[in-house]
């Protein structure tokens, strides 16, 4: 868990790089460890989650929205945390949908630096999201927490799980043991 993601080139640039543990300092990646990417508005937060979670999962982390989606778009995920922080340039529900609709079977766990209101906590489980998790939170609650999802998405194998949309029938989208 010593391993430390690049700095971004600045903090406000559209079109920063993904950041990446430096392969110096992180484990090789070994069959079966999870993909995850980290999607965030702040520099800082990203980071703190990405060295949490560093050690045992291949992590790539950007907070550019453009970046984000490339990288969804590149390569299957098997967690994809999103940092939700208010004025966010799109709708946390509808971007959890678009995650779903690419990666179905990927874990989503959303977090927040300050909690979000009942309303919009109930519109993220509605779109389909695994988890949330409001900061403050114990470094290995949030790792438990995301150690649980993979090990549940590991388990459920890609016949129990279809790729389906999740709004025609929740059930579709959970492993059977979640129904």
């Amino acid at each position: 868990m010593n391993a430390v993601a690049e700095r971004p080139r600045t903090t406000e640039s559209l079109e920063e790089p993904p950041r990446r543990v430096p392969a110096a300092d992180r484990r090789p990646r070994l069959p079966g460890t999870a993909r995850g990417l980290i999607v965030g508005q702040d520099p800082e937060f990203t980071q703190f989650v990405a060295d949490l979670l560093g050690g045992s999962v291949d992590i790539r982390a950007t907070t550019s929205p453009q970046v984000a989606l490339g990288l969804l778009n590149s390569r299957e995920w098997e967690l994809i945390v999103i940092e939700h922080t208010e004025g966010a340039p799109l709708p946390l529900s509808t971007l959890i949908r678009h995650v779903r609709a690419e990666h179905p079977r990927a874990a989503v766990v959303v977090t927040s630096q300050a909690p979000l209101l009942n309303q919009q906590v109930v519109e993220c489980f509605r779109a389909d999201a695994d988890d949330y998790v409001a900061a403050p939170f114990h470094p290995s609650e949030f790792d438990a927490r995301v150690g649980r999802l993979l090990r549940r998405n590991a388990s459920c194998g890609a016949s129990n799980w279809p790729a389906s949309a999740p709004d025609r029938n929740r059930n579709a989208t959970r492993p059977p043991h979640a129904r």
